[in-house]
């Protein structure tokens, strides 16, 4: 029996939709039920590790820092002044494995924030100008973290959701433009962030990303279907405009060129499970920054990328400047073994509504990209302050012509 939805301020609410039984390390995504319950305490002296010494506390459900952090950051600086505003396509990764209900809550819950203030920029500073230029128009896209050989999305622009109080079906990508009507645009795209529980356990949002945005006669390779930029998600993505990727997760990417062998049993529980072991089937990163560059060859900065996954709470004081070395460097980022745990791993951070694993691919291309990264922990209580920071770092860029 499902599980009762819950209510969002918009009304909406997330179906309880039952997991894909298949995830990594062979154990099944938590029920919605199980995930509501206080996760057990972690022994981590316990761990096979040959004795290691064992990471520091996790954050507990302490939401450090201010909820809006990193929206004041580089204001002493200053933006660069902008002549002509660009348009902005902004493509959402979302995690739709069988343990994401909260986290799509809690990001469905704030998106209104960053499309009005994409729309209608703040005045943080107090200088009585908005902090940026609006952009031309906006186009706003899903996609899902799975792929078509385990029954995914495979990177194509979702047109339906999982909001009981949401329509029927949407259009592949939303468009706004300026006299749009900002209330309604949000609340669809919040809708279309909703996207279910029961997508594949084997999440590879880089590689949905990747065939989400590149044409179909794109020089490289794929498992599955070509790329579908220029085919069913075609028109989405334009050449002028600033390209924003957010990702969604409560896992590390596994985006993998052999997932037929990452799916292969028998697991061993005393080892790491499949995604985080050496000599896995993985792409490198390196895959992912030249896709990426390579759809902006001319302007390169007209890129932004966001990670909200499995980051200790504590060690992200500012999203829109993370400190790299000491997030893929702290005790929690590293990929340990523990048997008791959803995936066989230690968490990166636990909150209220579940857990994040440490999402070293992720945060170490957010590295390649440097400042034109937003960098959160899924654990956080609310992403009001890291949705700000995206808006932020996307108004900001988004510009043709500077003066």
């Amino acid at each position: 029996m499902a599980s009762p939805t819950l209510a969002l301020p918009m009304r909406l609410a997330l179906l309880a939709l039952p997991a894909l039984a298949m995830a990594c390390g062979a154990r099944t995504d938590l029920g919605l039920d199980e995930r509501a319950s206080p996760a057990p305490e972690v022994d981590a002296g316990t761990l096979p590790d040959g004795g290691t010494p064992p990471p520091p506390p996790l954050d507990a459900g302490v939401d450090a820092g201010s909820p809006d952090a990193g929206t004041d950051a580089g204001t002493d600086a200053g933006p660069r002044p902008c002549r002509v505003p660009a348009p902005v396509d902004l493509l959402l990764v979302i995690d739709d494995s069988g343990s994401m209900r909260e986290e799509q809550l809690n990001l469905a819950d704030n998106l209104p924030r960053l499309v009005s203030e994409l729309v209608d920029p703040p005045d943080a500073d107090g200088d009585g100008r908005p902090d940026w230029r609006a952009p031309r128009d906006l186009h706003l896209g899903v996609v899902t973290t799975g792929l078509d050989v385990f029954g995914g999305d495979d990177g194509v622009l979702r047109d339906e959701s999982a909001g009981e109080s949401c329509r029927d079906d949407y259009p592949r990508f939303l468009e706004f433009a300026r006299g749009d009507d900002v209330a309604a645009v949000s609340e669809d795209f919040a809708c279309l962030a909703l996207a279910g529980l029961e997508g594949p356990g084997l999440e590879q949002p880089l590689e949905a990303a990747l065939k989400a945005l590149l044409p179909a006669d794109a020089p490289v390779e794929v498992v599955g279907e070509r790329p579908h930029g220029d085919r069913e998600n075609a028109g989405f993505l334009r050449d002028d405009s600033l390209l924003s990727v957010v990702v969604l997760t409560d896992e590390d990417d596994c985006s993998t060129f052999d997932p037929v062998a990452l799916a292969e049993g028998p697991f061993d529980p005393r080892e790491l499970p499949p995604c985080l072991r050496e000599g896995d089937p993985l792409y490198a990163i390196d895959r992912y920054e030249d896709a990426f560059r390579s759809l902006r060859p001319d302007r390169p900065d007209l890129f932004s990328f966001s990670v909200i996954a499995g980051v200790p709470e504590r060690i992200v004081e500012d999203p829109e400047n993370p400190d790299f070395e000491r997030i893929l460097s702290h005790p929690r980022m590293q990929y340990r073994i523990d048997p008791e745990s959803r995936i066989g791993v230690v968490e990166a951070c636990r909150g209220r509504g579940g857990s994040g694993f440490p999402a070293r691919r992720l945060v170490q291309l957010a590295e390649r990209f440097g400042d034109q990264s937003v960098v959160e922990s899924i654990c956080r209580t609310s992403y009001r302050g890291v949705v700000g920071a995206i808006a932020r770092d996307v108004g900001l860029r988004a510009c043709e012509e500077f003066e």
